[in-house]
């Protein structure tokens, strides 16, 4: 009797579902929804965007949790895509907010300015001041500083034409500076300025990007807009209801 060898059974290969395309390269759909002019973005553009943003950051989350869908719709529909290169200032200590902002990628850095004593001629204190106003654009450094060091005249270097140069050096004395210390750094995520949105307080301390950043902001003027009307629509209610008591 023959017996014919069995051929072994053929292993089924299994195919791996593929990937939803709603999940393929989410970030990068989201990115270029964002860099739509706002006015251009689709309802379902809109919808993309505050799906993804209440899914993966804390702020807009938040809103989805506490079920604040009509804020955190009418938030995801005016939010503006912002790119600051490494080295950029983000917002800066002193000035007046008017954004919140989303950290969507990268690194930022926070510092505070702290006072420094420095010797130096008056020339120099007055070069630096002029630095801090007229290259770094910093008038509230620059008025911090003239704070730190009120026996010295500082009427003329408010001029807008204020020429240092035409200065003597003189003797080397004490004057107060600032010296800028980071204290903390923070990646995507990180939500920051969110006070400026309720408040009129100045910035309480500087954000530089450490990294090429990616955000989202949020207008000052948008967001009351957005409030109000949430509150007139919640007052229109109530009002309704009292009638027909």
């Amino acid at each position: 009797m023959q017996i014919q060898a069995q051929t072994p059974p053929k292993k089924r290969s299994i195919k791996k579902a593929p990937k939803s395309p709603s999940k393929v390269n989410t970030f990068e759909k989201v990115i270029s929804l964002l860099e739509k002019d706002r006015k251009q973005r689709t309802v379902q553009n809109k919808k993309v965007i505050s799906e993804y943003l209440s899914e993966k950051f804390t702020y807009f989350k938040k809103l989805k949790d506490q079920s604040d869908f009509e804020k955190l719709d009418k938030i995801t529909s005016v939010i503006n895509y912002e790119i600051f290169n490494k080295g950029e200032k983000i917002i800066n200590c002193g000035d007046e907010g008017d954004k919140f902002y989303v950290l969507l990628e990268g690194q930022v850095g926070i510092y505070k300015p702290f006072p420094k004593e420095m010797e130096m001629t008056f020339r120099e204190y007055v070069e630096y001041l002029c630095r801090a106003r007229d290259e770094e654009h910093n008038y509230p450094k620059f008025k911090r500083v003239t704070l730190q060091n009120p026996e010295v005249d500082h009427f003329a270097l408010k001029r807008i034409n204020f020429d240092y140069t035409q200065i003597s050096h003189g003797k080397k004395k004490i004057f107060i500076l600032e010296e800028d210390k980071k204290l903390a750094e923070f990646g995507g995520g990180f939500a920051f300025g969110e006070m400026a949105l309720i408040k009129r307080e100045p910035r309480n301390a500087t954000i530089i990007a450490l990294d090429n950043c990616k955000l989202v902001s949020i207008d000052k003027i948008d967001y009351n807009k957005i409030i109000r009307e949430i509150e007139e629509k919640r007052l229109g209610h109530v009002i309704r209801e009292f009638k027909t008591d």
